[in-house]
């Protein structure tokens, strides 16, 4: 959660009980997520945050609902949206998730080839990488992960969104 900035959305309770309730609302989500159910989980996960920490958590609902299942959840963060609405002709709302995780969905698909190449070229430039301990073959079934090259991508818009 600290890696994914989570927590600061749950500072407005005291530190030993902050991150209780937000665990309990994450398990209460436990129902398999789907393409089709996905968005309504997570904007359902964001409204119990919202209730209880009082600040608007579609980011944190997002970025918990991935750790937990990954695929089809889509991570929100504020930076990714900045650059996604940019190739979106600003017609993107901020935190509106369906919309956002359609267009995150479209754009990874028109680059998910570049994507794959330069995933795969990692494994050549292992030694200048915090992955030189890494045998080849298990960096390679590493960047061939799809879940990988996922967040390759949600990299790509969160650098390329930075002060936009």
């Amino acid at each position: 959660m600290t890696y994914y900035r989570v927590n600061r959305t749950f500072e407005k309770i005291q530190e030993e009980k902050r991150l209780d309730k937000a665990l309990s609302a994450l398990e209460a989500t436990s129902c398999s997520i789907t393409d089709e159910n996905v968005d309504s989980i997570v904007c359902d996960l964001a409204g119990t945050f919202r209730s209880i920490y009082k600040r608007n958590a579609i980011s944190a609902a997002s970025k918990l609902l991935w750790i937990r299942h990954q695929a089809p959840a889509v991570i929100y963060d504020d930076n990714a949206y900045q650059f996604l609405k940019k190739t979106y002709d600003g017609k993107l709302k901020v935190r509106d998730y369906p919309k956002y995780r359609r267009e995150w969905l479209t754009q990874f698909e028109k680059r998910k080839d570049c994507i794959h190449s330069a995933c795969v070229e990692l494994v050549r430039v292992k030694d200048f990488s915090l992955a030189e301990t890494v045998d080849d073959d298990g960096l390679t079934r590493l960047v061939g992960n799809k879940w990988f090259r996922e967040r390759v991508f949600d990299k790509y818009l969160l650098w390329n969104g930075e002060g936009t």
